[in-house]
C-alpha cells in the first residue's frame, strides 16, 4: 500500500559545533492513506469541491474534478471523517474509523443536490418598473409566492417537479400568464413575465363655450 512517513522534529540547526551532541534523535510516524470519490446521488457524476475533514486533527482534502480525495492518518489511528459541501447534503455524511493499519480505498460517498429554484422578474410592460405584489402560484403541490418591491420571484420546488406556473394580479392583465414545466431538476432562472397595468380612463363634459350647452 501508499505509506507516508513524517519526522519530528523535520530539521535541527547547529552552529559553531566543538563538543558532541548526544541524543539528536528523531521520531517517524508511518501514515495510511484513505481514499474514496463523491458522486452525484441521481446522476452519478463527480463532485468537485467537497471537503473532507479528519474531526480529531482538521486536516482536511478536498474533491477535484474527478471527485476523487485522498487522506493520510496515521497507523493505528481512531477517529472520523466527515464530509461538507456549500450546497446540497449527504445521504452518509461521515465514517467512524478504529485502528487503521493500512490503506483503506472505496470509501465513497453521494451527495444530493439542492432541490431546484424557479426565479425570474415581473415588470411593468410599459415603463420597466418592477411588478410588486404580484401573486405566483406552482400547481401540483408547488405552493406560491409573491414578488417583491422590485418585481422579483424566487421558489424552490421539489426535484423532477411538472407543473404550471401561473401569475395574477389584482389589476391589469399579462402578456403571458403561465407557463408549463416537465421534470425540473436544475434551477431555471430568468422566467420573466411582463404586466400591462390597466389603462387610465380620462373623463368630462364638453361645452359649448358661448351657450354652455
Amino acid at each position: 500500500g501508499v505509506q507516508s512517513w513524517t519526522f519530528a522534529p523535520v530539521s535541527r540547526s547547529y552552529s559553531n559545533v566543538t563538543n558532541g551532541q548526544l541524543a539528536q534523535n528523531y521520531r517517524v510516524q508511518n501514515y495510511r492513506q484513505i481514499s474514496g470519490r463523491v458522486t452525484d446521488l441521481y446522476s452519478g457524476t463527480p463532485v468537485t469541491g467537497v471537503v473532507v475533514r479528519n474531526a480529531l486533527s482538521g486536516e482536511m482534502s478536498q474533491t477535484a474534478s474527478d471527485g476523487n480525495y485522498t487522506l493520510m492518518v496515521p497507523v493505528g489511528w481512531s477517529g472520523r471523517l466527515s464530509v461538507s459541501h456549500p450546497q446540497g447534503s449527504f445521504a452518509m455524511a461521515y465514517r467512524d474509523y478504529v485502528n487503521v493499519q493500512g490503506d483503506l480505498s472505496g470509501e465513497d460517498y453521494l451527495w444530493t443536490p439542492p432541490n431546484p429554484v424557479i426565479s425570474g422578474q415581473i415588470t411593468n410592460h410599459f415603463t420597466g418598473d418592477g411588478a410588486s405584489g404580484v401573486t405566483v402560484t406552482f400547481s401540483n403541490g408547488g405552493g406560491s409566492t409573491t414578488t417583491a418591491g422590485d418585481g422579483s420571484y424566487s421558489k424552490v420546488v421539489s426535484r423532477d417537479w411538472s407543473g404550471t406556473v401561473t401569475v395574477s394580479y389584482g389589476s391589469g392583465s399579462f402578456a403571458l400568464a403561465s407557463r408549463s414545466y416537465s421534470h425540473v431538476t436544475t434551477d431555471q432562472a430568468g422566467q420573466n413575465y411582463d404586466w400591462l397595468a390597466p389603462m387610465s380612463v380620462v373623463s368630462g363634459v364638453v361645452n359649448h363655450s358661448i351657450t354652455g350647452a
